[in-house]
């Protein structure tokens, strides 16, 4: 088990039982089964790891690498990703697979926290049902639509995540700059900018593949071969 912060941790084969099973009889344990290649695991992690941080006495989060871990999520059953899976006293008490986004996700966590002031502290933020369903469906140009249609304050955190997820940096980073002083002191707004820099050196990183490719198609593998280095 590799630690990340007091309540995320990294778990494997070897110590799922003592790490999940066996933790679970104490608090909540919240598996996450996720992949590197996984656009929607690396964009539900985050999210996770805000839950975490807000509730670090309430849960564990737990994260399997399904590359490194195969024959583990092929025991767990898992089929899907990201695929989410809830333990309590060693039993599968709820689960979901798939992208939520910010406030639908603690609104699905929430009951099954045991402290009291967790049940009474509010969601990060408020999801709209219709644009989360939208994304459920990867039908992100119709939950760009809906959201323009609601106030610009309870939409705006939904049309960043939307925008991210159809690559479109340049719109969610617009819209970040255009928060409040008071939804920047917010932990989902050092989250969206995170995933808008981490998108940013993807994005980078194909430009320069596509320059690369372009050059040895013409001929100039040297140069090619410079611009790599």
């Amino acid at each position: 088990m590799e630690q990340i912060n007091n309540n995320i941790i990294d778990v494997t084969a070897e110590g799922f039982v003592n790490d999940v099973i066996e933790q679970s009889k104490q608090k909540p344990v919240l598996v996450d089964f996720w992949a590197d290649w996984c656009q929607p695991c690396k964009n539900l992690m985050p999210l996770l790891q805000q839950l975490a941080e807000k509730y670090p006495n309430d849960f564990v989060l737990a994260k399997v690498n399904t590359d490194q871990e195969q024959e583990l999520a092929m025991q767990v059953g898992i089929q899907s990703l990201p695929t989410v899976v809830l333990i309590k006293n060693g039993e599968i008490v709820d689960s979901f697979t798939g992208l939520k986004p910010a406030g639908e996700l603690e609104q699905w966590l929430l009951p099954h926290l045991d402290a009291a002031e967790a049940q009474d502290q509010a969601p990060i933020d408020v999801a709209d049902d219709q644009v989360s369903a939208f994304i459920a469906d990867q039908n992100y140009e119709a939950a760009l639509a809906h959201l323009q249609t609601l106030p610009k304050e309870q939409a705006i955190w939904q049309m960043m995540e939307v925008h991210l997820l159809l690559g479109d940096v340049n719109q969610a980073q617009q819209l970040l700059d255009e928060l409040t002083d008071e939804q920047r002191k917010q932990p989902q707004a050092n989250i969206i900018a995170a995933r808008i820099q981490l998108q940013q050196l993807d994005l980078q990183g194909r430009e320069n593949l596509m320059a690369v490719k372009s050059l040895i198609d013409q001929g100039g593998t040297e140069q090619a071969a410079e611009d790599l280095l």
